[in-house]
């Protein structure tokens, strides 16, 4: 499933959005057509471990990663978190809670923590953990009895990320704003709608963008292309000034640090 080898009991963590995709909060489909950084931006924390590797904080979120592995990593981990509800719902079954807890793979186990519920699905983090074979002095088995069993882990996340939240501010409340709507009281109970500040124009500067350049692929004279380039360069320069704007970004950046720094005292806790 993965190219990871690292020893550390956590390989894998990623931290991401289940409502945050383009679509996903009007509950539309999200563009086939969609960059990949549209597509990652609702992962707001990922860390990679390769054999030996230390995490170490960098001074850009989202410099350290590789785009598309971790959208391959977070799609993967959608699909199984959300398997049980999709059968469930084929099968008009109603359950209060069916979304997957573990998935055990041949070389590992992936451990699913929802640190925020939320009107947006909430905010899931997924834990890679080896599946070592037998036990030796490099690796260490993970079991009930061990303190990184899937169990163990999900609560060191909750306990962690309840830290968090108390010295940085939660992630759903930095990213949303409550706006009142008027509803039909036959129609809603909820006088609320989440909506996260700046990604309705972020996406859509990105939309605007891949017509543009569908355009430009399909001008037939330089002037045509010239009027199309002037268009691309401003919607450039807006989609840039949007995205700096973003509190995503500062989010990131508090989410980084800390996770960074979880991740450390994990790998001094294994020695």
């Amino acid at each position: 499933m993965s190219k990871v080898k690292s020893g550390h009991l956590i390989q894998r963590l990623i931290i991401f959005n289940l409502g945050l995709l383009p679509g996903a909060q009007s509950g539309g489909v999200i563009d086939e057509a969609a960059s990949d950084a549209e597509l990652c931006e609702h992962i707001l924390y990922y860390n990679e471990l390769e054999e030996g590797e230390k995490p170490v904080t960098a001074t850009d979120a989202r410099c350290s990663y590789n785009f598309e592995e971790a959208i391959r990593f977070a799609g993967l981990c959608n699909a199984y978190y959300s398997i049980q509800t999709t059968i469930d719902n084929q099968m008009n079954t109603n359950r209060a809670e069916s979304n997957t807890r573990e998935v055990y793979l041949s070389t590992c186990t992936l451990v699913f923590t929802q640190l925020e519920p939320s009107e947006t699905k909430g905010i899931l983090a997924v834990a890679q953990l080896p599946r070592p074979s037998k036990r030796n002095k490099n690796t260490k088995s993970i079991d009930e009895n061990d303190l990184f069993s899937p169990l163990k882990m999900r609560d060191r996340l909750l306990k962690s990320h309840d830290l968090f939240q108390h010295t940085n501010g939660g992630i759903c409340t930095r990213l949303c704003t409550q706006n009142s709507k008027h509803y039909d009281a036959a129609q809603s109970k909820t006088p609320f709608e989440s909506r996260y500040i700046g990604m309705d124009e972020f996406y859509s500067y990105h939309k605007r963008l891949r017509k543009l350049y569908k355009i430009f692929s399909n001008a037939s004279t330089k002037n045509e292309k010239d009027q199309v380039e002037e268009k691309v360069d401003l919607i450039q320069r807006q989609l840039n000034e949007c995205a700096q704007s973003l509190p995503i970004n500062a989010l990131r950046m508090d989410l980084k640090q800390f996770y960074d720094s979880f991740l450390r005292d994990i790998a001094v806790s294994e020695c």
